[in-house]
């Protein structure tokens, strides 16, 4: 799979950019997506390896050089989604000469208190507690409504949002009532 990044005039090897398209100060910038959704939870693992990139520090391509070498160029954005919403979102660098590992993103616990109804604002701060390798957007509210993001179905060949996407997944059996699931979008390069 993999994620275009247009910019005019600017070739930036790999980090994401979503939701930045608003606001003079942003980058404008477009991300057409192949997405998966698996239900179920991130398995736990560590890599000493992995990197995170806080999307709410991204304001200028200048930060975008601050996040890693040029020549890092693995990405993975995973939205955590509970009934059709979304409920954390976070981002992995992957140097290319090291294999990605999945990093924990929901415990049994946190999911426990997820299925009793607590405030969106809770829920975020509670995932950004959980791990310290990563980091949860705290603005996520913010950053989906200002986000451009197509979903390529590969049955239809056209495209629709984030949201059509999840509850197409769960039309399709992917997504199931009451557990998050992992939407996620691999490989991200900049293209002129």
């Amino acid at each position: 799979m993999e994620v275009l990044i247009k910019k005019s005039n600017l070739l930036i090897l790999t980090t994401l950019l979503i939701g930045f398209t608003a606001s003079a100060e942003s980058l404008d910038c477009k991300i057409t997506a192949s997405l998966t959704a698996k239900s179920g939870l991130i398995p736990s693992q560590q890599s000493a390896e992995i990197k995170t990139l806080v999307l709410d520090d991204i304001k200028s391509p200048d930060d975008l050089k601050k996040c890693g070498s040029a020549q890092i160029e693995g990405l993975k954005i995973k939205l955590c989604v509970l009934n059709h919403q979304v409920i954390g979102l976070y981002t992995v660098l992957v140097l290319p000469e090291k294999s990605f590992q999945d990093i924990r993103a929901i415990d049994d616990a946190i999911l426990g208190q997820l299925t009793m109804g607590i405030s969106r604002e809770s829920r975020t701060q509670e995932l950004m507690a959980i791990d310290g390798s990563m980091h949860m957007v705290s603005s996520l509210k913010k950053i989906l409504e200002n986000a451009k993001i197509e979903f390529n179905s590969e049955t239809k060949g056209d495209s629709v949002s984030i949201d059509q996407a999840i509850v197409e997944g769960h039309h399709k059996g992917i997504v199931q009532s009451g557990l998050p699931a992992l939407v996620e979008v691999d490989t991200c390069h900049l293209v002129k």
